[in-house]
């Protein structure tokens, strides 16, 4: 029987996810998940092909996070709303976790992205084309993200004032 697996796959995303949400994607590096699973960076090396696929994956596990945390506010009637107002929590609470996400070109590529993003688009067909519905849901969160920026780049912004801003965008388009 071949010898057990030391540093398996799981192990190798587990750390440089837990690095991530610690210091963010800029300190995932292969030698930071080689310190972090007390091993050298070949173990990394021989379960991902390079750094970018392992930044891929860990965008893939934050966004299902996100999603899976928040799967309730996909049924409210306000769900786009509702979740970018956490998208703006996150921008105040953990900067370095939303420009890794938001700010990554993987992102529109994601399945999981897509997937997530699908599901508001249906929820906001009601008395729209899915192009309409499409389009609401890109400019809304385009708009957040505009304001996740203005956040994460520790502009004094008051978070009451950017939450009127958001609702008042989304009252506007969600006509």
């Amino acid at each position: 029987m071949p010898p057990k697996e030391r540093f398996t796959r799981n192990l190798i995303i587990n750390a440089a996810y837990n690095i991530y949400l610690e210091s963010g994607m800029d300190a995932v590096t292969t030698r930071s998940i080689a310190k972090a699973i007390d091993g050298s960076t070949q173990p990394v090396f021989s379960q991902f092909k390079n750094i970018e696929e392992v930044h891929s994956v860990i965008l893939d596990k934050a966004l299902t996070a996100f999603c899976e945390q928040n799967i309730d506010l996909f049924s409210n009637d306000d769900a786009l709303l509702l979740l970018c107002e956490k998208v703006i929590d996150i921008a105040f609470e953990r900067p370095h976790l939303l420009s890794a996400v938001l700010f990554n070109p993987q992102l529109p590529k994601s399945a999981v992205y897509q997937k997530y993003m699908n599901l508001l688009i249906a929820r906001y067909t009601e008395g729209r084309t899915e192009t309409a519905a499409r389009r609401l849901c890109l400019t809304i969160f385009s708009e957040t993200v505009g304001l996740a920026t203005f956040i994460s780049q520790n502009d004094p912004v008051d978070r009451d004032e950017v939450t009127d801003c958001l609702r008042t965008i989304y009252n506007i388009l969600n006509k």
